[in-house]
């Protein structure tokens, strides 16, 4: 494994693992409270493994090591950036802002219907992903 992360997020690291694939990896494990909320994204990304929720990111693996959670990992697709570059691109301009916002409200409504229903804690720029195409 690479020594420096790709990117960082708040309390994780991602890894390109391969051109399209990446890999988050708990970053800070400081305190119980991080670790116990990593342990559950953990387990709610594990539900979407090899399935293709439109709006979610693609998860491929899950893997858990109970005895050294730093070693645990969500393997996912690898997205070209998050909307924080795409928001200037709206200028205030509603429709465009709603074509940034219609599929991600759509992707949230979808999963807050499931028969366990997934709510996102933690919606910001920073976790919203997108693909060029």
């Amino acid at each position: 494994m690479k020594v420096k992360p790709d990117k960082q997020g708040g309390n994780s690291d991602i890894y390109f693992i391969e051109d399209l694939k990446a890999r988050k990896y708990l970053r800070n494990t400081s305190s119980k409270e991080k670790i116990e909320r990593f342990k559950v994204e953990l387990e709610i990304m594990g539900l979407f493994k090899d399935k293709h929720v439109d709006g979610i990111i693609n998860v491929y693996d899950v893997f858990v090591d109970s005895n050294d959670i730093k070693k645990s990992y969500i393997e996912m697709k690898k997205y070209d950036g998050n909307i924080n570059g795409l928001l200037c691109y709206t200028k205030g301009d509603v429709r465009k802002t709603l074509e940034l916002c219609l599929p991600i409200l759509r992707a949230l409504n979808k999963i807050s219907k499931f028969k366990n229903p997934i709510y996102h804690r933690d919606i910001k720029p920073d976790n919203i992903l997108y693909e060029k195409d």
